[in-house]
């Protein structure tokens, strides 16, 4: 899974896809859905277009900052039950 994220001074926008091109579409119609909530140009994001991060996500792991501060294996053994809904 990816995510791909623009910050800008007033949101934070993220969308998730299965490839960094499908996330990078879905911000993409993300931002042109929040230009017609706004009322502002469809294209008012390109300004920051290079700003654009997509980061590969990993299911059941603990990020921080963006970053993996765990792996499955330490919290297995630690006794963490990823598959329960409990």
């Amino acid at each position: 899974m990816f995510k791909a994220e623009l910050q800008t001074s007033n949101f934070t926008f993220e969308a998730y896809g299965k490839t960094a091109e499908y996330a990078r579409n879905a911000l993409t119609a993300g931002l042109v859905d929040h230009a017609e909530q706004y009322g502002i140009e469809p294209d008012w994001w390109r300004q920051w277009e290079c700003d654009i991060q997509t980061t590969r996500l990993e299911l059941q792991v603990a990020y921080r900052d963006n970053e993996r501060i765990t792996s499955g294996l330490l919290s297995k053994q630690k006794g963490v039950n990823y598959d329960s809904d409990n």
